[in-house]
C-alpha cells in the first residue's frame, strides 16, 4: 500500500527557515523554492522512507505549522496539522513496540483488553465485560447484523470487517510494520456467526418505540449484552467516551488507575483564555479549587467544603468558560448537563439519569459536574407542582446534594441567568450554598477579552487595541469575541473575493502578507453588534 505525503511551505524571514531547509534536504523528493517556483515542496510516495525519516518529518512540520503559507496534503487532499501529525502517532508507536518490555502487549488497549490487534483501533468495542458499568457511544461488534427470525441474531461479519478497514486506512494504521490485517480477520473469524437469544440469558432485545395516535408500537431493533449498563454520558452524549469497565475501588490498583486516567475528560480551556474576570478568579479558586486538590487540609481545618456553587450573571460572560477552567486547573473530570437533555418519557429513568452522573463522578474524581441553565428545569416549586417532572428532578438533585460527601471528591457548579427563578430549597447551606456573581467586563477587562480574542490574528500594528477596547465596555464576553471574528471576516470579504474562493476559482492568489485586520474592519463589526443589541 502506499502513501502519498507532500509538504509545501514558502520563503520567510524566520530564524527557523535555515533549519527547516536543511533537515528538508534528507528526503529524495525535495523541491527547493527558486525563482521560478516560491515554494519549497517535499514529496514522499515511499512508505519506508517516511518510517525511516518520519522523526524529520515531525520536526519540520513542528516548525513549520505557524506559517502562513504552509500546507499539508494527504493523499491529494490538504489537512490540518493535527490530522497530518495522526502518521507519526502510529509510527512512533510502532517504534516503541520494539523497546517496549513485553512486546505482546504493547498492542493492547490497556490492561488485559487486547482489542483488534491495535490499541487505535477503537471504532468497533470488542469486550463485553460482565462487571461492566460505564460504557460509551463505541458500538460493540454484536451490533452489526440483523434478525434472521424472532430470537436469532446473525452477525454480519462483512460489515464489521469493513468498518475496521475504513478506520485503518483513514487512521494510517497499516503504516505500523507489526500491523497486519489478517490478525483482525482471525479475530472476526472467532466470533459466533449467530446469537440466539433462547439458549442464552446473558442477551436482551434493544425495542424502538414509535407512537402513532393513542397506538404504541414496540419494534426490535437489536441486541445488547444484558450485564451492559448504559451511562448517562451513553444516553445523552458529551462529546467523550468511556468505552471500558471500571473497576471496583477494593480492586484498583495503579495500572487500572492509569487506564481511568485515559478516559477522564479534561476541557481545554485555561483561566488564561478568559479575560475580564479577574476580579472573581481568587475567589473562585478558594472555594472552589482549594477543597478538590487539597481536601486534608480542609479537613484539618474543620471546614466542611462547599459542595455546590451557583454562578449567575448576564448570557455571554463567561460562566462556562469559568467552569472549564476550573476542571482544567485541576485535572478534573469535567461533566457538563445541560437540563433539557435529562429528561425521559419513561416514568422514573429522569432521576436514575442524575443518579448515574453523579456515580460516573465518583468514579472518575476529583470531578467537576457543571450544570448549565439550571433554572430551565430547578425553578420554584408550589404544593400542588409535587407530581410534575421538574420536581421531581429537583427533589432527586437535592437528595444528591445533601448525601454529595459519599461520592467523594466532587464539586457541583451550576450557571443561570435568572437566579431569582430558583427554587430556594437549591441555595439552602450544604446545597448551591455559594453564589458568585458574574458581571460584564469592566473597560480593562474588555481591553483583556479583546486583546485574548485577537491574540492568534494579522492585526495591522497601526490599530490601537487599547483605545478601541473603551467602545467595548457594556458587551459581554460573547459580544466581544464575536467583533474580533467578525473584523477577520470583514477583512476577507474586504480583500478577496469569496464567492470564488468557494468555488475553487480563486485561492494561491491570496496575498497573505498584505492580509492585514484594520481598525475599519472592527469598527464595522461593532456597530453590527451594537445595531444587534439595540433591536
Amino acid at each position: 500500500m502506499r502513501l502519498k505525503l507532500k509538504v509545501i511551505f514558502g520563503k520567510t524571514s524566520s530564524p527557523n527557515y535555515k533549519k527547516v531547509i536543511n533537515l528538508s534536504k534528507k528526503f529524495s523528493g525535495f523541491q527547493q523554492a527558486s525563482e521560478e517556483r516560491p515554494l519549497n515542496i517535499i514529496e514522499i510516495a515511499n512508505i519506508d522512507e517516511i518510517r525511516d525519516k518520519y522523526n524529520i518529518l515531525e520536526s519540520i512540520a513542528e516548525i513549520i505549522k505557524s506559517w502562513k503559507t504552509s500546507e499539508f496534503i494527504l493523499e491529494n487532499e490538504n489537512v490540518d496539522f493535527r490530522e497530518f501529525r495522526g502518521i507519526f502517532k502510529i509510527l512512533n508507536c510502532s517504534k516503541n513496540y520494539v523497546k517496549s518490555v513485553i512486546p505482546e502487549n504493547h498492542c493492547k488497549i490497556w490492561g488485559e483488553r487486547e482489542g483488534w490487534d491495535c490499541k487505535y483501533l477503537t471504532a468497533v468495542e470488542l469486550h463485553h465485560d460482565k462487571n461492566s458499568y460505564y460504557y460509551g457511544r463505541t458500538p460493540f461488534w454484536y451490533q452489526f447484523g440483523h434478525f434472521l427470525s424472532k430470537n436469532i441474531w446473525k452477525i454480519d461479519k462483512t460489515k464489521l470487517k469493513k468498518t475496521i478497514q475504513r478506520e485503518v486506512i483513514l487512521k494510517k494504521i497499516y503504516l505500523c510494520s507489526q500491523f497486519n490485517f489478517n490478525k483482525v480477520n482471525e479475530i472476526i473469524k472467532s466470533l459466533p456467526d449467530k446469537i440466539s437469544l433462547k439458549k442464552s440469558d446473558a442477551w436482551s432485545l434493544i425495542f424502538k418505540e414509535s407512537t402513532i395516535g393513542a397506538m404504541t408500537e414496540r419494534k426490535p431493533i437489536g441486541i445488547k449484552y444484558e450485564s451492559q449498563g448504559e451511562s448517562y454520558g451513553e444516553k445523552r452524549g458529551f462529546g467523550y467516551r468511556i468505552s471500558v469497565s471500571l473497576p471496583d475501588k477494593k480492586e484498583n490498583n495503579g495500572k487500572d488507575r492509569e487506564g481511568i486516567e485515559d478516559k477522564r475528560n479534561i476541557p481545554d480551556v485555561r483561566f488564561s483564555d478568559i479575560g475580564g474576570t479577574d476580579d472573581i478568579i481568587e475567589t473562585i479558586r478558594e472555594v472552589i479549587e482549594l477543597p478538590l486538590i487539597e481536601p486534608d487540609l480542609i479537613a484539618h481545618l474543620g471546614i466542611k467544603p462547599h459542595r455546590g456553587i451557583l454562578l449567575y450573571g448576564p448570557p455571554g460572560c463567561g460562566k462556562t468558560m469559568i467552569a472549564k477552567a476550573i476542571a482544567n486547573e485541576i485535572k478534573a473530570h469535567f461533566i457538563p448537563i445541560n437540563g433539557p437533555e435529562l429528561l425521559s418519557k419513561f416514568y422514573g429513568e429522569t432521576e436514575e439519569n442524575l443518579r448515574n452522573i453523579f456515580e460516573e463522578a465518583r468514579k472518575f474524581q476529583p470531578s467537576v459536574i457543571y450544570w448549565d441553565e439550571i433554572d430551565s428545569l430547578a425553578q420554584k416549586r408550589s404544593g400542588e407542582e409535587t407530581a410534575r417532572l421538574e420536581s421531581r428532578i429537583v427533589n432527586q438533585l437535592l437528595t444528591l446534594m445533601d448525601g454529595i460527601e459519599d461520592y467523594g471528591n466532587i464539586c457541583v457548579i451550576a450557571s443561570t441567568n435568572r437566579k431569582e427563578l430558583l427554587d430556594e430549597a437549591l441555595l439552602r447551606p450544604g446545597r448551591f450554598d455559594y453564589s458568585i456573581e458574574v458581571k460584564k467586563s469592566t473597560k480593562e477587562g474588555c481591553y483583556k477579552v479583546f486583546l485574548i480574542s485577537i491574540k492568534n490574528m494579522p492585526v495591522d500594528k497601526n490599530f490601537n487595541v487599547r483605545a478601541f477596547s473603551k467602545n467595548l465596555v457594556g458587551l459581554s464576553g460573547a459580544e466581544i469575541t464575536f467583533v474580533a471574528r467578525e473584523g477577520a471576516y470583514n477583512c476577507l470579504r474586504r480583500s478577496a473575493n469569496l464567492k470564488k474562493i468557494i468555488k475553487k476559482q480563486e485561492s494561491r492568489n491570496i496575498d497573505y502578507k498584505n492580509l492585514l485586520i484594520k481598525e475599519q474592519d472592527f469598527q464595522l463589526a461593532l456597530k453590527r453588534i451594537l445595531e444587534y443589541t439595540e433591536d
